[in-house]
């Protein structure tokens, strides 16, 4: 009952989420959250929002706010570029942004980023235009509120330091590292950990923890049993439990208190108040008490990745321990002992990797092959190395910089280290394998299979029964890659991208392809990487038969690098071979060289695929009639899909122009009408025009357009066109991913949200 509640929206009405209900410019003042990240490219910060303005005209002066409403709730703000005044936690601000509702794509497998934020409280996000939008506001604040954003203004302190001082590199490590910001790692980094099984390294958990408890524990200690008169009046190993706990509690504020540094923080002070209370038998009943906590002040924590790894991984630690206890009570001395504790930290590792790999499968259909190794040469250069000599190093930064700027320097020669250990082990074949996601039913099977293994005091038959119960999920979950499994209808799904376009087919024979695939793009968020490829895995597709990009705009391509490394195309069509100044377009065809991918240039009338009862044709652009007057969108390819006398019409982008070259062209004219349409150029009154309209004659037209360019994306020309010629409209920015599925007969259609509509 408490998840489900916190599951709800805010329905307090003077809550920010109550008074945005759609995309709108607003002034608002409220004071400032926690830390100020910068990535390279945007500024972001949480604001706790006090008074809103609408319709958003700028006040001349503060003033003239006095028609400001009230308001409270957390708002994420982002802005292009930095501020142009140094922005602190505890700061009250007035600014201009265009706000909404937190959305998510609506594409199945995509990452819950509107679950995401409900974690953190916070369901409004929005733009900042410019520096020049922000204005502070004098305020003097009490002391309570000062000792609250004190955390966050020490942790943008030490941010700030660790920038300052170190090169780059080593300082984004540093932040990830003390202070849990990895918003300035370089995505190429990242990915080597991620390549490596080392990614969860980078996150303050149990192992930062653990190692800042120990030293301050057995410092404590130290100091404690310096002095007769404490040993004899107190339990000093008591005392020192017990003052150890202040201390993790301060950093764990310092370092952001996320998800992980709240579970990292309660198991410690569990295992802490264990030592104090004489009770240490069970690990499991900590890992319990430590979930139960989480769960009752986060209860949304639930349906989060961290959460759901991070427990995973420690509780197939705890299952493992009484073995590891027997091992190291055999072990020798010297070299013996040594290589006893290799091989428990390797088990150990590979214990963690088995307990977590159907919520990496899940979540990120991937797993390291080299993790439990890399996780040996690369956890005593962070964890033994760099992160004690930066714990050591974040309290001297306000008392003895100098030092400090020393202390760091040296630590990060594990960081550099482990970059480059990292970065070379990204070129390992089959380092990191990507695959499909996996059922409900293969991820109880592999759990039982598990359970089979661990069950006290079990029996040969256990062993052979786990063995099997793996060999069958093993088999059920790679069927994909022996042989192709025939659906007996079409299917075309058209994916929400934002503003974009790529349309999935999977014909009646299996056969895939991918039609474009780009949409909502920046540095560090590749479309192809978290919304087409997630779909496609949760599709069960490991290779795709065909990829074709109607033309080169990053639009229709900004996705397409990743989808052709992750799904490896056997052929791909394309429009043009002159990337001209398209970046994403220019590196598929240089990845499409390097992994001898053919790449043809497609000319109307060639067929792309057929089969039984399904075909797939070029109807233009090259090879149809006159195009010298013609340029850029107009060229595009333009596809035809039939499945009996079930036909779809891909456009790509032409306008009007190209339009009337295709009605002129006797072959391609005759073959355009098509029972759906997808809209060209996402509906722009560029494109559609009446007589065009009029030949495809279609039953159904789908817009690839975002929520937020509604308006111009389909264009209000093209609207009231459709409405006279009563032909129904879905777009994917309302109804998020749309699955047209048919046999030759019936054709039906399916929202997101599993709305249907049936057109024959």
């Amino acid at each position: 009952m408490h998840t489900a509640r916190h599951l709800l929206p805010p329905a307090n009405p003077t809550h920010i989420y109550q008074r945005i209900t759609q995309r709108a410019t607003i002034h608002l003042t409220g004071t400032v959250l926690g830390m100020v990240t910068w990535d390279g490219e945007k500024t972001r910060l949480t604001l706790a929002s006090e008074t809103l303005f609408l319709p958003g005209k700028a006040p001349e002066r503060l003033a003239e706010t006095t028609t400001f409403r009230p308001v409270h709730g957390k708002i994420r703000l982002s802005l292009r570029g930095r501020p142009t005044r140094p922005i602190r936690s505890g700061d009250r601000l007035l600014l201009m942004a265009t706000v909404d509702r937190i959305h998510n794509y609506r594409t199945v497998g995509s990452f819950d980023y509107q679950l995401h934020m409900a974690a953190r409280e916070i369901y409004v996000s929005g733009w900042i235009p410019s520096p020049d939008h922000i204005w502070p506001i004098p305020a003097r604040a009490s002391l309570p509120q000062k000792l609250k954003e004190l955390p966050g203004q020490v942790r943008q302190e030490m941010g700030d330091f660790l920038a300052a001082t170190l090169e780059p590199g080593p300082a984004s490590l540093y932040q990830a590292l003390l202070i849990g910001d990895r918003s300035r790692v370089p995505p190429e980094v990242l990915e080597h950990f991620k390549i490596s099984g080392c990614m969860h390294l980078l996150a303050i958990s149990g192992m930062h923890m653990g190692l800042l408890g120990l030293m301050l524990y057995g410092s404590l200690l130290w100091l404690l049993k310096r002095s007769t008169r404490l040993m004899l009046a107190f339990h000093v190993e008591t005392l020192a439990a017990l003052l150890t706990m202040a201390p993790l509690f301060l950093y764990a504020l310092v370092a952001g208190m996320h998800l992980p540094v709240l579970r990292a923080l309660i198991m410690a002070l569990l295992l802490l108040l264990a030592v104090v209370l004489r009770r240490q038998r069970s690990l499991i009943h900590v890992l319990a008490a430590a979930l139960l906590v989480i769960l009752a002040i986060q209860p949304l924590a639930l349906f989060t990745v961290s959460f759901q790894l991070s427990f995973a991984a420690v509780l197939g630690i705890i299952l493992a321990i009484p073995r590891l206890q027997e091992k190291f009570a055999r072990a020798g001395h010297g070299s013996t002992r040594i290589r006893t504790w290799i091989q428990g930290a390797f088990l150990v590792s590979c214990l963690a990797t088995i307990a977590t790999l159907p919520i990496m499968l899940f979540h990120f259909n991937r797993i390291s092959l080299i993790g439990p190794v890399m996780n040996l040469l690369v956890e005593p250069l962070l964890c033994l190395w760099a992160l004690p000599i930066g714990l050591v190093a974040a309290p001297l930064i306000p008392i003895q910089a100098e030092l400090a700027r020393g202390l760091l320097t040296l630590g990060s020669l594990g960081l550099e280290g482990a970059r480059n250990l990292t970065a070379a082990a990204s070129h390992i074949p089959l380092a990191s394998v990507q695959t499909i996601t996996p059922s409900a039913g293969e991820i109880i099977t592999y759990l039982a299979a598990l359970s089979l293994f661990f069950l006290p005091g079990k029996k040969p038959w256990c062993l052979i029964g786990g063995a099997v119960l793996l060999v069958l999920v093993t088999f059920h979950f790679t069927a994909g890659l022996w042989f192709t499994k025939e659906p007996g209808q079409t299917t075309v799904a058209f994916l929400d991208v934002g503003q974009g376009s790529s349309t999935f087919i999977r014909m009646d024979d299996g056969t895939t392809l991918l039609v474009d695939g780009g949409g909502n793009h920046s540095s560090r968020f590749d479309i192809g990487e978290r919304v087409i490829g997630p779909y496609l895995a949760r599709q069960r597709v490991w290779r795709l038969d065909q990829m074709i990009i109607t033309h080169p705009d990053s639009d229709h391509t900004s996705g397409s690098g990743f989808l052709l490394d992750r799904f490896r195309p056997k052929i791909i069509h394309v429009n043009t071979i002159d990337p001209d100044d398209h970046r994403s377009f220019g590196q598929l065809l240089s990845r499409a060289r390097e992994r001898n991918i053919p790449v043809v240039v497609g000319r109307k009338g060639e067929v792309y695929h057929q089969g039984v009862n399904t075909s797939l044709r070029c109807l233009g652009m090259n090879g149809t009639g006159d195009l010298s007057s013609l340029s850029g969108n107009d060229l595009g390819l333009v596809i035809r899909l039939d499945h009996g006398p079930v036909g779809f019409l891909f456009p790509g982008d032409i306008s009007i122009r190209a339009e009337k070259v295709l009605l002129a062209d006797k072959w391609s004219g005759r073959r355009l009408a098509a029972d759906l349409l997808l809209a060209p150029h996402h509906g722009s009154d560029s494109s559609s025009s009446r007589d065009f309209i009029s030949r495809v004659n279609p039953r159904l037209i789908v817009a690839s357009a975002a929520r937020a360019k509604s308006g111009w994306f389909p264009g209000q020309r093209n609207l009231q066109l459709w409405r006279q010629e009563q032909i129904p409209l879905l777009t994917t920015g309302n109804s998020g991913t749309i699955t047209c599925s048919t046999d030759g007969v019936r054709l039906e259609c399916t929202t997101f949200e599993k709305k249907r509509l049936r057109l024959k």
